[in-house]
């Protein structure tokens, strides 16, 4: 959002300088008839939505001096939007001033004797190729608002680095978001995972190019429906692109392939195709067990035709739904076999996919060090290989990661970083990553932004019409509402939640999602002291749990935890000891394989001592 030209001023437009725009209509000094405007684009546009609640929330005052002082400079100072806006305003004074001097220039063009323009002047317009020289008396020439604009931005762009170097040594967390902060400062180094800092957004940005295998894909598709092998050749020639580019084998062995298969194997591999594609592209919770069967058939098919490639390509697929469905052992199995077969031939495309699953799988069990390893690797060869997906879904699980281990600022960051990379969150990595945002923003103190990000990331679920990640979204805002006492409204949020995993057609992927929101469920009707409820609610879970073999130490001591303290609130102690000795036996297990959760994803009640 930013003020547009001179023919549209304060139009909307969508770009990185909103700040200006957004504070005068949250003052109620922007005109009614581009306040309509401004609010017809809010109505549609997520980012600014979002923008709007953050900017609304600072000048709202509703923190404490420490955390306006922190998000004003935040927002204002560190936020690449603040630096754009400004440098547009100098360079548009800067241009003018050129075109005067030009001016003056053609008037005194006798005039033998010149001085040196100040230092300031000067040092802006050395990108011309020579330094510019005014005549004496030129200050004569240029208008007095320009005097004065350009006067305000130095002052007040030196008023604010004061600022934020006397607040830096009383936050000192806060000079990791400075942009003229130290390389070599500690802080800096840790705001992020050592591998995967402030350069991901850029490496994000590169991978919007056209993704080759996309384009391969579509070549070998066009072949086998008209068998014109032109489009063979074209294949052949995208293949050996990667190969050069990416130096992964994939392509160039895959093409060879197809150019040796005989006519009658055409139509079927055709077929075979189009039905990977099919149940690659499914949406998270459709049937997980009737996909797997199919994908195992599929493997087969692809295999009794020789097509060894895409027959490992199938086994990435079975290898994804045999995490899904928690069978660990399964999972574990093929991902040595695939990355086995990857590494020996070289093909670093099966090699992401069989590794970003394992990582996924090693959150589960869990082993967050080789986990954090593995994505880390993931973002290097999606990069490499220029596949956008794969970045942000290693990017968006290792941030969850950093959330789950209570590291908010880590996971705030990343996830903002990963948002970067899309134009539509109408997908399901988008919607994870606006959630992860709203809980890190929630857990930050940011509670109005962190509501948007909930209900933007609600609305988007519903419109793409996928039930796992809207009931998601709903529990996720009950939950912050719980914790701010508002039970009311939680309780019709949970009660959606609960609608929608009715929706969903996988049952295990259904009983999964249904186990967490009656967790969450439990954890508010304790905070509500309806102590029957909360004991039948966490006994449900438990039993749920249970019957899909989902192993989660931490999840069941926490629910025996739950049920200890409704009873002893009940004054049934004996029972509550029973529960208490179950919930210590599997918080030593969770403790010893290193299981730990963010403090406000808990099942019991807690003082999450959210950050001021």
């Amino acid at each position: 959002m930013k003020l547009n030209n001179r023919e549209e001023p304060f139009t909307p437009i969508c770009t990185t300088e909103n700040v200006p725009l957004f504070v005068m209509y949250i003052k109620e000094e922007l005109p009614e008839k581009h306040k309509s405007k401004l609010e017809a684009h809010l109505s549609h546009c997520a980012d600014c939505k979002i923008n709007l609640a953050y900017i609304k929330e600072i000048l709202q005052f509703k923190h404490s001096l420490s955390i306006d002082e922190k998000t004003l400079l935040l927002k204002y100072l560190s936020d690449p939007l603040f630096y754009y806006f400004a440098n547009n305003i100098r360079k548009k004074v800067l241009e003018d001033i050129k075109e005067i001097v030009k001016e003056a220039k053609v008037q005194v063009s006798e005039v033998n004797e010149v001085n040196e323009v100040n230092n300031t002047v000067d040092t802006r317009v050395k990108d011309r190729g020579k330094s510019q020289k005014l005549p004496k008396k030129l200050h004569q020439q240029i208008p007095y608002p320009y005097f004065v604009l350009t006067t305000s931005i130095i002052l007040f762009l030196s008023l604010g680095i004061s600022i934020v170097l006397a607040l830096s040594s009383k936050y000192p967390t806060l000079q990791s978001y400075l942009p003229f902060s130290k390389p070599n400062s500690l802080v800096v180094e840790e705001t992020l995972p050592s591998n995967l800092g402030s350069e991901l957004s850029i490496n994000l940005a590169k991978t919007a190019e056209i993704n080759r295998y996309q384009q391969l894909d579509t070549a070998i598709d066009e072949f086998l429906a008209t068998k014109d092998r032109e489009h063979l050749v074209k294949a052949e020639s995208i293949a050996k692109d990667i190969q050069l580019f990416y130096e992964d084998n994939y392509g160039v062995d895959l093409v060879s392939y197809y150019k040796t298969v005989p006519s009658l194997a055409i139509e079927p591999l055709s077929i075979h195709r189009k039905k990977l594609a099919e149940l690659t592209n499914q949406a998270t919770g459709d049937d997980y067990k009737q996909r797997l069967t199919d994908s195992q058939k599929l493997e087969a098919q692809l295999l009794s035709f020789g097509n060894l490639i895409e027959a490992y390509k199938t086994k990435a697929l079975i290898n994804k739904l045999h995490v899904q469905l928690h069978n660990d052992k399964e999972a574990s199995f093929i991902t040595e076999a695939g990355l086995t077969f990857s590494n020996k031939n070289n093909y670093l495309l099966l090699e992401a996919d069989f590794l970003l699953w394992k990582a996924k799988r090693l959150c589960e069990v869990p082993d967050f060090i080789n986990a954090q390893e593995a994505f880390l690797k993931v973002i290097d060869l999606g990069n490499k290989l220029r596949i956008n997906k794969l970045v942000t879904s290693a990017g968006t699980s290792l941030a969850f990661l950093h959330y789950n281990q209570n590291d908010d600022e880590k996971a705030f960051a990343l996830a903002k970083n990963t948002l970067l990379s899309f134009s539509d969150y109408k997908n399901t990595q988008a919607i994870t990553l606006l959630q992860l945002a709203g809980l890190t923003s929630f857990n930050l103190r940011y509670q109005q932004m962190a509501d948007s990000f909930f209900r933007e990331a609600t609305k988007h679920s519903e419109e793409m019409g996928n039930p796992v990640f809207t009931a998601r979204s709903y529990a996720f805002l009950a939950l912050t509402l719980s914790e701010k006492g508002n039970f009311s409204e939680a309780n019709n949020f949970y009660s959606k939640a609960e609608l929608e995993t009715n929706k969903i057609k996988d049952e295990t992927a259904r009983l999964e999602a249904l186990a967490w929101v009656t967790g969450y469920k439990a954890k508010l009707r304790l905070l509500e002291n309806n102590y029957d409820q909360a004991i039948e609610l966490y006994e449900n879970k438990l039993s749920i749990m249970n019957k899909i073999h989902l192993v989660n130490n931490l999840e069941i001591s926490q629910s025996n935890e739950g049920i200890a303290l409704a009873l002893l609130a009940l004054d049934q102690k004996e029972k509550a000891q029973q529960h208490i000795a179950i919930a210590k036996n599997y918080e030593n297990i969770a403790k010893a394989n290193n299981e730990i959760t963010n403090c406000l994803l808990a099942l019991i009640p807690n003082d999450c001592k959210l950050k001021d």
